[in-house]
């Protein structure tokens, strides 16, 4: 009898617990819900549907995602989005590693580095794009090219050279937002216990195995977290080949920028619908494949 009361106190204080978690849980649930899935739902809908702007007119089956597919546009901003990705993972992923492991050999005036780094993502992003889109303008008074003038050398083209178009608005984004994700790393290199560094001095390890057998394998879980972090971020690249490149320019195009054209200058909702799932569906296959080969290399 004494047990069978005590698994019945146990149960109520367990029923009272959930009641209490549910209860505060339930607000944000139904936040997400609202904000997240409700247009995730919506955005599926629209996409196997015919549209006129955004009122819903009836079934179109599958259409939407033949004529986005069909569309040379979408081969176009496919391809440019992966070249965001490498780009990205060239110029922008290494560099908070490195500016990191720099910054935590400095004795002195660390601090004064940290906030260095830091203050570009102080700066809004439109100002930052806006200032670098003058600094790299192809007339005479672009910064870039007076100073190519002065050195005598031939004025550039800068971004309205096809070929560097993605690379300098991804060398863009690494200036603004590099110093935050640098910061992330330079914490975790000064967890580092320091009796490590100092026993490989003293079995005489060089810098280099050093940061191959103590740092590296440190930072790695921060870098698989942050790699695909950075990956997704580049999918959803929107505004700034935008503004460097207009919406008249599909140079630069990525999957993000045509799904806004499609809504806003052919008004068809459905096919950027359409085109949304088959990001999202990218972005999933991608993770996936990701997190697959990842948990089989820790089992290994």
């Amino acid at each position: 009898m004494t047990n069978i009361k005590a698994n019945k106190q146990n149960i109520s204080f367990l029923n009272k617990k959930s009641v209490v978690a549910w209860s505060i849980m339930t607000p944000s649930l139904l936040l997400f819900a609202f904000f997240i899935w409700g247009p995730l739902l919506q955005n599926v809908i629209y996409s196997f549907s015919r549209t006129r702007n955004f009122d819903i007119e009836g079934f179109y089956g599958f259409s939407n995602y033949v004529k986005v597919l069909a569309d040379p546009r979408f081969t176009q901003a496919l391809g440019n989005t992966f070249l965001y990705v490498v780009y990205s993972l060239i110029i922008g992923f290494f560099i908070p590693i490195l500016l990191a492991l720099l910054i935590s050999e400095v004795v002195r005036t660390k601090s004064l580095f940290k906030v260095g780094f830091y203050l570009p993502n102080i700066v809004p992003a439109i100002a930052v794009i806006l200032t670098w889109k003058i600094m790299m303008d192809a007339n005479d008074y672009g910064f870039f090219n007076i100073i190519l003038q002065k050195l005598g050398l031939g004025r550039s083209l800068w971004i309205s050279n096809d070929q560097l178009s993605i690379p300098l608005i991804i060398m863009t984004l690494t200036w603004k937002s590099a110093g935050a994700t640098m910061l992330i790393y330079l914490a975790t290199v000064q967890s580092i216990d320091h009796a490590l560094y100092e026993a490989a001095r003293i079995k005489g390890l060089s810098v280099w195995k050093r940061l191959r057998y103590i740092t590296i394998p440190a930072l790695l879980p921060n870098i698989k977290l942050l790699l695909i972090i950075q990956i997704i971020s580049v999918f959803q690249i929107f505004y700034e080949p935008m503004i460097f490149m207009g919406l008249t320019n599909d140079q630069a195009n990525t999957l993000g920028l045509l799904i806004y054209k499609l809504i806003y200058t052919t008004q068809d909702t459905g096919q950027a619908a359409a085109l949304g799932v088959l990001t999202m569906l990218i972005l999933f296959i991608f993770t996936y494949v990701y997190l697959y080969f990842d948990k089989k290399t820790q089992k290994e």
